[in-house]
């Protein structure tokens, strides 16, 4: 008799079973692989902007190197300027150096275009404080409170804050001014105040706004406003411009300065008689200079050195002269006439 050989097919329910099972494992292993890869990629994408980023701050702090090679100061024309790669944008405002790794904008420029708490006019103040996140009546008391702590004595005003307002606090008003970290001990001003956030128009718009400190400063500035570098709120809270004359001042700037009140002349939406006594266009009483890297991705960084003016010796001629003496440096700033910051409406 023929032997008979033993089968050794397995059923096919387990056959079927086996099929499924690495089915399932194929199936894992390609999840683990798609998540594998899409984490290396978010990986290499943070790397790669953080790089970018890196190559932006160099860039704008090469930008301050090439402002004190070149010897910029406020107003300078950058004429003759032709032993490095940099173009005069707008005379005596805007510089641009191109370079391999990216671009370096230049400006020439300085606080006079914010709002001084120090010295800047009560109705100034109030008409700039009603257009900030608060009621009629707390722009009120606000206003009242910064003047006194600016003033030189201790006799409250309506409304305003002196000594027995901040006793429980263990300080008193300055009453000569403002320091540069006075603005959040002042009654009605928060922390919050001074941090970017996004806010909600009266139209139902969300957009997004500075800090306070891009908008008011410290510094005691001479004579006015400069609307070169005014903020659109800040603009809009001169008597006598209205939204179609901000509009119109922001316009005209992109293209090339307002050198003196005869070049507002004529602009739409501006009373001269109205703004002209809260504007000038004199260099700055706190000059600074902002350089924005670029990279080819986009990628921006900014370093933004501020100055105070004060007579002293020339180091060469030893003639005394209005020298700029460097106090600090900001990281990050964007200025609306640097295209970053959003446009605010008039109220």
């Amino acid at each position: 008799m023929k032997e008979m050989k033993a089968s050794h097919t397995s059923p096919p329910h387990e056959a079927g079973f086996a099929l499924v099972v690495v089915i399932w494992i194929v199936a894992l292993a390609a999840l683990i692989a798609v998540a594998l890869a899409s984490q290396v990629r978010s990986e290499a994408g943070v790397a790669l902007a953080r790089g970018e980023r890196l190559r932006a701050e160099l860039l704008a702090e090469s930008g301050l190197a090439f402002a004190e090679y070149m010897n910029l100061s406020v107003g300078a024309s950058g004429a003759g300027l032709t032993e490095i790669p940099v173009s005069v944008v707008v005379p005596g405002f805007h510089f641009r150096v191109n370079l391999p790794t990216g671009r370096i904008d230049l400006y020439l420029e300085g606080e006079d275009g914010k709002i001084s708490l120090t010295s800047a006019p009560r109705d100034l103040l109030e008409s700039f404080f009603r257009r900030w996140p608060t009621t009629a009546e707390g722009a009120a008391e606000l206003v009242a409170a910064i003047e006194d702590w600016r003033d030189i004595d201790s006799q409250q005003q309506l409304l305003g804050a002196e000594d027995l307002t901040y006793r429980t606090f263990g300080y008193g008003p300055r009453n000569s001014g403002f320091g540069i970290a006075d603005p959040l001990l002042v009654r009605g001003l928060v922390r919050e105040d001074f941090r970017s956030s996004a806010i909600e128009t009266p139209a139902g718009n969300i957009v997004f706004r500075p800090g306070l400190g891009a908008f008011v400063t410290t510094v005691r500035t001479e004579g006015g406003i400069d609307p070169n570098l005014a903020p659109s709120m800040v603009l809009a809270s001169i008597p006598g411009i209205s939204a179609e004359g901000v509009a119109s001042v922001v316009q005209y700037r992109s293209n090339r300065r307002l050198a003196a009140l005869d070049d507002l002349e004529g602009l739409p939406g501006i009373s001269m008689p109205d703004a002209g006594p809260y504007l000038a266009f004199a260099p700055p009483s706190a000059p600074a200079i902002l350089a924005i890297g670029t990279t080819g991705d986009g990628s921006r960084a900014s370093m933004r050195t501020l100055s105070r003016l004060e007579l002293g010796p020339d180091p060469i001629t030893l003639a005394i002269v209005n020298r700029r003496v460097p106090t600090g440096i900001e990281r990050d700033v964007f200025p609306e006439f640097a295209a970053v910051n959003a446009a605010f409406p008039r109220e």
